[in-house]
């Protein structure tokens, strides 16, 4: 998807571009054996800027936790800022929206692992790591059905849109709370098996040849 960006944005020839996607620790997680202290809830990660497409994801949210008064939304990152808490404030229910600045990877990792589910709301990226970190902590993913997430994710994804044509968030999340144990550990293992395109040995070796070839010219 980037390379087609900047062949369409630059006028550069495909021909003088590699695809080399990043990857991501293969190592196992192991969750903290002091378990989840946070209740059931639904993880926002990494920044709020507009194309982040956060307070539609707000808006869309905002019933799920109507019809589950047990669940709340964790948003890591930097606090709420001004526009954030007033859009928070006329959901009615601000205080179920959780800032959490995170000190470490064990921490985000656990974040993810105890989350019903990882939701993506993003309008462009240019790869997506948090995919790759849900996937290894073993959490489901949703994602915007935009840029290059179907590249990166493929099936081991539930999609969703804001432009009608796809379903809903909101669909999306309830049908997932609906699954039985069985049917979200299947989905869970099919997004590791996903997870192991993306290695930094593979990346390594694809960007070493990359280096042998232009040595070569």
């Amino acid at each position: 998807h980037t390379k087609h960006d900047i062949v369409d944005l630059f006028d550069i020839s495909p021909e003088k571009i590699s695809v080399i996607y990043h990857g991501i620790d293969q190592s196992p997680y192991v969750p903290s054996p002091e378990g989840n202290p946070n209740g059931r809830y639904i993880l926002y990660v990494g920044g709020r800027n507009k194309y982040k497409n956060f307070l539609r994801f707000v808006h869309d949210v905002t019933p799920v936790l109507r019809n589950h008064q047990d669940m709340s939304v964790i948003c890591t990152g930097k606090p709420f800022n001004r526009e954030e808490l007033r859009v928070l404030q006329e959901s009615g229910l601000s205080g179920r929206f959780v800032q959490k600045f995170v000190e470490s990877d064990q921490e985000l990792m656990d974040l993810y692992h105890f989350a019903q589910v990882f939701v993506f709301p993003s309008e462009y990226e240019g790869f997506g790591i948090p995919i790759l970190e849900a996937y290894k902590a073993g959490c489901p993913v949703l994602l915007n059905r935009a840029s290059c997430f179907p590249e990166i994710a493929g099936d081991a994804a539930i999609y969703f849109g804001f432009n009608g044509k796809e379903r809903s968030l909101q669909e999306c999340i309830e049908d997932l709370l609906a699954w039985t144990p069985s049917q979200r550990q299947e989905f869970v293992d099919i997004q590791h098996q996903r997870l192991q395109l993306y290695t930094w040995e593979k990346a390594a070796r694809e960007l070493a040849e990359v280096y042998r070839n232009v040595a070569n010219e």
